[in-house]
């Protein structure tokens, strides 16, 4: 169920309506996400079905939000569908560097592990001590 404008459990017809009016309002992208309490930390890519959906309807931008983690799948996904970002917090957090890395060749996994400590933490991750 998706949150809008204080609205609980909004379908996706409504939330499709939602993303034409902040367009047709000037809205250059919209990143799509929903409520992380029901989510299991060995998921990824929480929404990519609603984003690849609502990608191909609107005439803006689209972010995919949550659980993105792996540059080959990143890429897939970006060569695949119409989605055209993708929002990424906790891996920054773990690896300021991970975009760097991934352009320099090195594809190994992220050092983030989703624990969200860093949530809880004043923004530090607690694994990768070289942060502050």
């Amino acid at each position: 169920m998706l949150r809008i404008l204080g609205i609980k459990g909004i379908t996706y017809d409504g939330f499709r309506i939602a993303c034409e009016l902040l367009v047709r309002a000037g809205a250059d992208a919209i990143e799509v996400s929903g409520p992380f309490a029901t989510l299991k930390l060995e998921d990824a890519y929480y929404f990519l079905d609603y984003t690849a959906k609502i990608a191909e309807e609107i005439k803006a931008s689209v972010i995919l939000a949550g659980g993105n983690k792996e540059f080959d799948t990143i890429n897939q996904i970006l060569n695949d569908s119409h989605i055209a970002y993708f929002s990424m917090a906790r891996p920054f957090i773990a690896e300021p560097n991970l975009v760097s890395r991934w352009a320099d060749g090195d594809r190994s996994k992220q050092k983030c592990i989703r624990c969200t400590r860093c949530t809880q933490n004043m923004g530090r991750c607690l694994l990768n001590t070289n942060v502050l």
